[in-house]
């Protein structure tokens, strides 16, 4: 695995919305294309099979009634192998993606596996999702918070998100930091064209400060790289993902 290479904090008003704009609609071609071209579980993809501690931690969920939470669920690559699980309990699980595509995917889907009966899924952007008080058992915000238009905006959600959780219930976070694209045929490193570009330092500063109090279960980096076709070229997406997984005490 290559080092990933860490750029500097954007600062200020350099990273006003005309960029963040720019970057959503660069994500947004990304994400449609990449749904189009491929199935989800399809093998050699990046949703060929779901976040392994993901499925780890929904074991610690109650077996009665379980309400699961995804956000940003794209195509179900979470979505689906938890409803297959919750079937068996009686809970249910909503999905939540700002591509209507990719929530029509996920219907689908949910049709074709006999799961319409456990995933609802809904078309929004995270950021505008009213998320219920007290209503979730376990919330997943998997490549979300990096999407989200700036650091207010992502902590506002975490308090949304955590306002909405019960007493013993778990939240699951991913996100990509520090992230650089290389173009492949150049090998010029460009700053990517992300909506919130933190480095991992900064991204566990937020974390541990919003979520003071609560249990921590899990918390890694580890470095990805992933090729990707974007801007009309062929990408090498770098980046230290970071999972933080804790429960409400």
């Amino acid at each position: 695995m290559k080092a990933v290479l860490r750029l500097s904090e954007p600062k200020g008003d350099l990273w006003h919305m005309d960029r963040f704009e720019q970057a959503r609609q660069a994500e947004t071609d990304y994400h449609k294309r990449f749904y189009r071209e491929n199935e989800v579980f399809e093998n050699g993809t990046w949703i060929s099979e779901p976040n392994r501690i993901v499925m780890e931690l929904l074991e610690r969920v109650p077996d009665s009634d379980p309400q699961v939470l995804d956000l940003a669920c794209g195509v179900g690559r979470n979505t689906l192998p938890i409803a297959s699980i919750l079937k068996e309990s009686g809970g249910r699980i909503t999905g939540v993606d700002l591509l209507g595509d990719a929530v029509n995917t996920l219907k689908k889907k949910a049709r074709e596996l006999g799961l319409d009966d456990v995933v609802v899924a809904v078309e929004s952007d995270a950021e505008q999702f009213d998320i219920k008080k007290n209503a979730y058992d376990y919330i997943l915000a998997c490549s979300c918070l990096e999407h989200l238009s700036s650091e207010e905006a992502m902590l506002q959600m975490i308090d949304r998100m955590q306002q909405g959780t019960k007493v013993g219930g778990i939240h699951c976070l991913s996100l990509c930091t520090d992230v650089v694209e290389i173009d492949k045929v150049t090998r010029e490193a460009m700053e990517a064209l992300i909506e919130l570009p933190l480095s991992s330092d900064r991204a566990w500063q937020l974390l541990k400060e919003r979520y003071m109090g609560w249990n921590v279960l899990r918390r890694q980096v580890v470095p990805q790289c992933i090729d990707e076709t974007k801007y009309d070229k062929s990408i090498e997406f770098r980046t230290n993902l970071l999972t933080f997984a804790v429960q409400k005490v």
